[in-house]
């Protein structure tokens, strides 16, 4: 047995998907991305018409500008500017230690907990403390210590990975933990050290005050240690040392927005040219994922690996992956959501992407009005394209579509609540500015025309007077 050297920087930083997490810390303080264009890795101040605007450059040639809405933000776009280098950093630091390796994919999506991350990351490469990640089985434990170890100061140094619960089968483990001494400077990275023995346990806390103080500890574990600790079945001295800074990854279940960015990432990666049909993203987003990220990556892999289409599709799921596939029951119902912006039921968009939140409370206040993706992205504070690609990802259909099927929604009941009503005036009170489109509208999602649909209300209205 021999110590795994790990000298790949994981590839947590790829272009896209630093873009998505830096336009999301943009989002989150409700300021827009204006223009995209090419210029140097510098900032500039510029004054016009006595605002100050900030505009600097991110790794994948797009300048932010931003306009602070009162003094109290200029503090947080510094901030803002500050993690923005920062992350532009560690690409440029990945890029040049990747040159000839593989890289895994890494913590990707735009969730508060990702971004939460990346400010562990940035806050933890400022100093050499231990750490301790927590987090259920196939959480990617191990690139977020890779990824700590080459935002650090020890980026130039090797990683050491040592798996403990190998280790308790090792016939001489003493003596083998005895050769960490050797080690001189870099990372060790104990994985699994919830499962260590207790005799170990011991040992290894000896040997950790022994250690150089140019090397830093990251320790993994799938239990809750503290938990352990308390019920005397974890070394108290050994836990104090491994757990100076502490984080917990949450389980892929509970963070589902970021799946459509991991297969995004996932294909552009190993997908040569296939991509995910926007039902096939929906079923991905239903299944909970027991064995997260590890499961996602491997059913993604061998799809890709075995459809024969460009597009894999729910038929192709069904064929390799019919365990996911079996809880197509629970895709997002599209009257449910029509239902909720028609009552502004707002809770019920709680789990959405913060400008997706704010798009669909447009939607619901001014569905009358001609709402096109240029104005509904600049009310949601984010890019067009991301804008669609949130209502495909999410819902499997455009923002069009929804606003259609809440338009027809709305008309009927017009003609309810107002049978005299002409159908013309009816359709353009809820949105619909031409007659031939609604007719073709109403029929997509009724089955029936307006005409047909008011005189069976009519009739109905008949029958009850009647009675």
């Amino acid at each position: 047995m021999e110590f795994k050297e790990l000298n790949t920087p994981l590839d947590i930083a790829e272009i896209n998907t630093l873009k998505k997490i830096l336009r999301h810390n943009l989002e989150s303080h409700n300021v827009k991305i204006s223009e995209i264009q090419i210029i140097d890795l510098k900032k500039t101040i510029n004054k016009k018409d006595n605002e100050q605007t900030f505009r600097f450059k991110d790794l994948f040639n797009e300048t932010i500008r931003i306009t602070p809405r009162n003094p109290s933000q200029l503090n947080e776009i510094k901030n803002l500017e500050t993690e923005c280098m920062f992350l532009a950093k560690r690409y440029l630091s990945n890029q040049k230690n990747n040159h000839n390796a593989q890289a895994e994919h890494g913590l990707f999506g735009v969730s508060q907990h990702i971004i939460d991350i990346e400010n562990f990351i940035y806050e933890t490469s400022k100093t050499l403390k231990s750490v301790l990640i927590e987090g259920e089985d196939g959480c990617e434990k191990l690139t977020l210590a890779t990824s700590i170890h080459f935002a650090s100061l020890q980026s130039k140094q090797s990683i050491y990975e040592l798996n403990c619960n190998k280790l308790n089968t090792y016939p001489d483990a003493n003596n083998y933990l005895s050769k960490l001494t050797d080690i001189e400077a870099g990372t060790l990275y104990l994985k699994d050290i919830d499962i260590l023995s207790e005799a170990l346990q011991s040992k290894l806390n000896q040997i950790i005050k022994t250690l150089n103080g140019n090397i830093r500890i990251i320790s993994s574990t799938n239990t809750d240690l503290l938990n352990l600790v308390e019920n005397k079945r974890f070394n108290k001295e050994l836990y104090n040392s491994i757990n100076q800074l502490g984080i917990k990854l949450i389980s892929l279940n509970s963070r589902k927005e970021d799946i459509p960015y991991i297969l995004e990432m996932l294909t552009r990666k190993y997908g040569a040219g296939k991509t995910f049909s926007n039902a096939s993203i929906l079923l991905f987003k239903s299944y909970s994922w027991p064995k997260n990220d590890y499961e996602l990556k491997n059913i993604v892999l061998k799809l890709i690996a075995l459809s024969q289409n460009k597009t894999i599709s729910l038929s192709d799921i069904e064929r390799y992956a019919p365990h996911i596939s079996s809880k197509k029951e629970t895709l997002i119902d599209h009257k449910k959501l029509v239902r909720a912006l028609i009552n502004k039921d707002f809770y019920a968009f709680n789990d959405f992407h913060p400008s997706l939140r704010k798009a669909l409370t447009f939607i619901a206040y001014n569905h009358e009005q001609d709402v096109n993706l240029q104005l509904l992205s600049d009310k949601s504070h984010i890019s067009p394209s991301h804008l669609s690609f949130l209502f495909r990802s999410n819902f499997g259909i455009s923002f069009k579509a929804i606003i259609s099927q809440l338009r027809v929604e709305m008309i009927k009941r017009y003609f309810n609540e107002n049978p005299k009503k002409s159908i013309t005036e009816s359709a353009l009170d809820t949105g619909f500015g031409d007659l031939s489109h609604f007719e073709k509208t109403f029929k997509k999602f009724t089955g029936m025309t307006p005409r047909k649909y008011k005189l069976s209300i009519q009739n109905n209205h008949k029958n009850q007077n009647h009675k």
